[in-house]
């Protein structure tokens, strides 16, 4: 249910940001699933910039060839897919 899981990842978001730091990677990691349940949602506002955000900050932490960093490089193109079919998918493999 998306309307109680996204005051969690905002607290836990919050919380790391102020504890940890922003370019934690484990605050990183949080703000990318934020940003995916924005985008679950269809609140696409929310989700780029947050998306955006996490891109860039690996990208300058981690270096571009980091696995977390092409990990933000493919939620990006899933998000403009997203966008552009207004249906969601999910590409994860595990």
């Amino acid at each position: 249910n998306i309307e109680l899981a996204l005051p969690l990842f905002e607290e836990a978001f919050a919380v790391q940001c102020r504890t940890i730091g922003k370019t934690s990677p484990d605050t990183l990691r949080t703000m990318s699933n934020l940003a995916s349940v924005h985008m679950r949602a269809e609140d696409f506002e929310k989700a780029v910039p947050l998306f955006t955000d996490t891109l860039e900050t690996r990208r300058r932490v981690l270096g571009k060839y980091h696995v977390d960093t092409l990990e933000s490089v493919h939620d990006i193109g899933l998000l403009r897919w997203h966008m552009a079919h207004r249906q969601f998918v999910s590409f994860q493999t595990a």
